[in-house]
């Protein structure tokens, strides 16, 4: 997929500097601002923006955790009954940010840059405050001249501006020749109330307050030595002393708590490592590491290490150091570097093997179910592929991935008419019920004299027109 840059993607949001209507700026936080609904339509489009830049990792063993992480602390913050989307961002530098609705993003760098668990836990807190409090939504008053596309182009502005000045810069630029008035930073007030509650939150969902001021303070004695762009959460979350003193003055109120990290958060650690720093580097990183003895847990910096080598197609070693592993730790991440490993030399049934032994201890991992799905596609075992795909539809529902994948399996069959269905449902839970409908179009032609299927897709097409005419405020193409 091609990449996009923010700044591209705010252009497209943009209206003509002759439509653009004046946005509002920032209110009394006491006074009405938009509602639930718009809140939700803001952050859904400026997700379809960041879903199209091919920025956001598709991992998911990282989503899946990002999710119970979220919905962890989420289920012990003032709102716990709202909806929350967790996901990540490929990018080094160190930031998370919310969006109005709900949708909370962590860069990668963020993980990296988190010496614990609870240390992200913090960052992760602190935005679900910022949701819970509408610090984002309370930026713009109430005004029915005040149009979603602006509102998310303004949304996008201030995250360009997050990830890179300069980009954020020309962002800001863009927005303010439509007619924006822009506010950047979050205020003190916001972000002494953000920390205060996040910490709460934090603390009542069982990991350690001390990590939000042990992290702040680590994040300002680097960016004063190295001011590289890394440290991008500074730009919009100010970061005095002050609000570092006023943390730890909290957390010492609160009872000790000596909280372990999970293995989760730790092998993850080091997968996302790689995701910035592969090749040879990263194998001799992780033999001086081991060597010296210098980690936190031994078996995330081996099993970062095999991975390093199966990347690098050193599989003598890479078996070597599996079986190491092995014996140090049983996770379902280990199972799937060992399916990953097979397939990788070739040994399709040894790896589909390894998957199915796998899956009776871990039945709940996505990663192996997703793997053991796009080994079969691979294998052109498309009938096996849609049993299982068919298991996790009735057991947790479709997501955008696995209807993309029946898209697949039923494209090996030849049945054009259940692609198109499981392309539309894609398309659905991507956010774009433009193309769904296509889709729709398409596989209505192609079911022919099935009437059980023809039902069921005019039925579809319905539901996905009121969705498009309630989304863009007009009737759909299709």
């Amino acid at each position: 997929m091609r990449r996009l840059t923010l700044c591209t993607l705010l252009a497209s949001l943009l209206l003509s500097p002759s439509q653009a209507e004046q946005l509002p700026e920032l209110g009394d936080p006491s006074a009405a601002t938009i509602n639930t609904q718009q809140e939700q339509e803001i952050g859904e489009t400026v997700m379809q923006q960041i879903r199209a830049s091919g920025e956001m990792v598709e991992d998911p063993d990282l989503n899946d955790y990002l999710m119970h992480l979220g919905y962890r602390l989420a289920s012990n913050s003032p709102e716990p009954g709202r909806y929350f989307q967790f996901f990540a961002l490929k990018d080094r530098s160190i930031n998370a940010f919310a969006l109005p609705g709900g949708f909370i993003g962590i860069h990668t760098g963020l993980f990296l840059s988190s010496q614990s668990e609870s240390e992200l836990a913090s960052v992760v807190g602190h935005e679900i405050s910022h949701v819970t409090q509408k610090h984002m939504a309370r930026r713009f008053e109430a005004e029915s001249r005040m149009s979603i596309p602006m509102l998310a182009a303004t949304v996008l502005a201030i995250l360009a501006a997050r990830s890179n000045s300069q980009v954020g810069a020309a962002a800001v630029t863009s927005a303010q020749a439509a007619g924006s008035q822009l506010s950047l930073n979050y205020s003190r007030d916001n972000e002494r109330e953000a920390d205060r509650i996040g910490m709460q939150t934090l603390n009542q969902a069982g990991f350690d307050p001390r990590g939000m001021p042990r992290f702040f303070e680590r994040l300002q004695k680097s960016s004063q030595l190295m001011d590289n762009g890394a440290f991008a959460y500074l730009r919009t979350h100010p970061l005095t002393q002050e609000r570092i003193a006023d943390t730890q003055s909290r957390a010492e109120q609160l009872p000790y708590r000596q909280v372990g990290d999970s293995m989760e958060f730790l092998l993850l650690r080091e997968r996302i490592r790689l995701l910035h720093e592969g090749g040879p580097k990263a194998i001799e990183y992780y033999q001086s590491m081991l060597k010296q003895g210098k980690f936190s847990s031994e078996p995330a910096y081996r099993y970062g290490y095999t991975l390093a080598l199966l990347a690098n197609k050193d599989f003598a070693k890479a078996e070597q150091e599996l079986a190491k592993l092995r014996q140090q730790v049983s996770h379902a991440y280990v199972e799937l570097l060992a399916a990953q490993l097979a397939l990788a030399q070739g040994q399709n049934k040894k790896a589909l093997e390894t998957y199915a032994t796998a899956l009776q201890r871990y039945p709940d991992s996505p990663g192996l179910t997703l793997g053991q799905i796009e080994t079969m596609l691979q294998l052109k075992e498309a009938k096996a592929a849609l049993n299982v795909i068919g298991e996790q539809k009735s057991l947790h529902g479709g997501s955008a991935r696995l209807f993309r994948m029946e898209a697949e399996a039923h494209a090996l069959l030849g049945n054009s008419a259940r692609q198109h269905q499981a392309l539309a449902e894609y398309f659905a839970r991507e956010g774009n019920p433009r193309e769904a409908l296509t889709q729709i179009h398409i596989a209505l032609k192609a079911a022919g004299g099935d009437f059980y299927l023809q039902s069921s897709l005019e039925a579809r097409q319905r539901e996905l027109r009121a969705i498009a005419m309630e989304k863009y405020k007009q009737a759909p193409a299709q």
